[in-house]
C-alpha cells in the first residue's frame, strides 16, 4: 500500500488540510510524480507490505525534478510477510 496527499499538487488550494490522505494499492515497481504546492515545506511517503516474501528488500526514495535522490530508505519484509517504511523530506 502506498499513501500520499493528492492536494499538495493543486496550485489553487490555499490551505492544506491536515487530515487528507489517499491510499492506493500498487504492485512494485511503482512511481508517482507530484509537484509540491508553494505552501508545502515537506513531503512524506509511506509504504507497507502484507503477505510479502520474507527477506525481500525494498527501497523507497524521494527525488527532485532532475531525478536526484533527496531522501531514501531500505526496508526488509519480516518472517510474517509484513513490512512498513516511512520517509519524510523537508525543504531547507
Amino acid at each position: 500500500m502506498v499513501q500520499y496527499t493528492p492536494t499538495m499538487t493543486d496550485p489553487n488550494i490555499t490551505e492544506i488540510p491536515d487530515d487528507l490522505e489517499y491510499e492506493e494499492q500498487v504492485t512494485p515497481p511503482w512511481q508517482k510524480t507530484v509537484r509540491l504546492h508553494k505552501n508545502v515545506g515537506g513531503v512524506g511517503f509511506s509504504a507497507s507490505i502484507t503477505e510479502g516474501t520474507p527477506g525481500a528488500s525494498y527501497t523507497i526514495s524521494i527525488l527532485d525534478k532532475d531525478a536526484n535522490i533527496l531522501k531514501t530508505t531500505n526496508f526488509i519484509v519480516n518472517t510474517s510477510g509484513d513490512a512498513v517504511a516511512l520517509l519524510n523530506y523537508y525543504r531547507d
